[in-house]
């Protein structure tokens, strides 16, 4: 990360001192910081919500959503980035990144109106793998489509 930061800093350098670029050769110089082969994931605070991620960040597209109301989505000072995603089945309060680490876990804390609030954050691999579709979600669709195939079968025989 250091090499990265250090590169940036001296890339920074040289074309401060080499006076006007062509637009070309500053989108050249740009693509050197998103290789080819990079994570896309979906961004909140990325003007098109899609991002392609930098260097230091292309391992992860993460999902994080919390269970508070419209009102309270993006007003803390925890999660000023947070939004009210209505996409999500009865709306949901959600915050999506690319990252270098990522766990799928679930943390509680106790919110601003003195309520226990929940967060998740939900991880995965594959471009833009981080939109509608959370993990809990999925696990549910899955159980789902198994408990219709057996009963299919059990209907066949």
């Amino acid at each position: 990360m250091k090499s990265f930061k250090l590169s940036r800093f001296v890339s920074t350098i040289l074309y401060l001192s080499s006076g006007p670029k062509s637009v070309t050769s500053q989108l050249e110089e740009s693509l050197e910081m998103y290789p080819q082969d990079a994570l896309s994931c979906y961004a909140t605070t990325a003007p098109q919500k899609e991002i392609i991620c930098p260097q230091d960040r292309m391992t992860y597209c993460v999902k994080e959503f919390m269970n508070s109301s419209r009102r309270e989505c993006g007003s803390t000072r925890e999660f000023p980035n947070d939004v009210w995603d209505v996409k999500e089945p009865g709306g949901l309060c959600v915050y999506r990144k690319c990252s270098a680490t990522c766990q799928n876990e679930t943390r509680s804390f106790i919110g601003r109106d003195g309520l226990i609030n929940s967060r998740t954050s939900v991880c995965c691999e594959k471009t833009l793998c981080n939109d509608g579709f959370s993990y809990e979600r999925g696990k549910a669709v899955i159980l789902f489509q198994i408990c219709v195939l057996v009963a299919i079968l059990i209907i066949e025989l």
